[in-house]
């Protein structure tokens, strides 16, 4: 088949990573005020998999080789991270309140 001409030759623009416009909202509503329970790392059972990482709805989870961190701010308690380890290594814990 011949190629038409003016026929677009490259592929639009897609961003890597597209969590669509409801979730975009979600995800830059901070949480701190009305989480209940928070996922906390057990490191005695991590082996940094990033399978906890991969499920987060809000990438909330960065997991490396030296490194393990949460961004409480938005993370917002829903224990998928918790529910996908295999290893157990995430456990939820309720929220701590000040006052």
């Amino acid at each position: 088949m011949p190629a038409q001409p003016n026929a677009p030759t490259a592929k639009p623009a897609v961003p890597t990573k597209y969590l669509g416009p409801v979730a975009t909202v979600f995800k830059a509503s901070p949480t701190g005020s009305w989480r209940d329970v928070r996922p906390e790392l057990v490191k005695e059972r991590c082996i940094a998999c990033g399978i906890c990482a991969q499920h987060c709805p809000l990438d909330v989870i960065t997991v490396g080789k030296e490194e393990f961190h949460i961004d409480y701010t938005y993370c917002k308690g829903c224990g998928i991270c918790a529910n996908v380890c295999p290893k157990g290594a995430l456990a939820m814990q309720p929220e701590r309140r000040e006052g």
